[in-house]
Formats: C-alpha cells, structure tokens, sequence
C-alpha cells in the first residue's frame, strides 16, 4: 500500500513538471513609447504642501476637453475666496451660469 502511494505522488510530480514545460507563456507585445509628461505651473499649496493643478490654463475635464475661460475664471475667483468642497461647487455652479 504504501509502494503504491510513494509511486503516485511521484507520478503526480512528474506529470506536473512536463505540463509545465508543454504550456509557455507567450511573450507580451512590445509596449508603444509613452508620451513624455507634460510640466505644469507651480501653484499653492493645498492641504500637506499638496500642490493644486486646477488653476492651469491648460486644464481639461475628465473627458479630455479643455476646460473654457469662463470656468477658468470661476476657479480662480474661488481659489481667491479658499471655498472647497461643496461650497466651492456651488460658487462656481452659480458663477458659471451667471456668465
């Protein structure tokens, strides 16, 4: 019983180590070159020296589109003022649509 045991565990190793070899990974595509990234202006310091990056003339939204001057604008009015949060989004809310 125990010849019998030792004979299939060892089988199981060996069965193990020849699947590994008959399955290769395939080698992963080369990736393209990403874009070099782009330097922002220094702005103030937020919360821990955390620097804000939505006062740039060069900001976009989350769907990739420029951001437009008035809402530019409204943020700098609010960074003016230091509103965040929900305050902030209401200011510039009624900012936007008073433009």
């Amino acid at each position: 019983m125990r010849a019998l045991l030792v004979i299939a565990a060892a089988t199981a190793m060996l069965a193990t180590g020849a699947n590994a070899q008959l399955f290769k990974p395939k080698p992963k595509p080369a990736a393209a070159a990403a874009p070099a990234p782009v330097a922002k202006p220094a702005s103030k310091p937020l919360f821990g020296g955390v620097k804000s990056t939505h006062t740039s003339s060069t900001a976009t939204t989350h769907d990739g589109k420029p951001r437009t001057a008035v809402s530019l604008d409204c943020s700098k009015q609010a960074d003016a003022k230091g509103l965040h949060g929900n305050d902030r989004k209401k200011f510039r809310s009624s900012c936007m649509k008073g433009h």
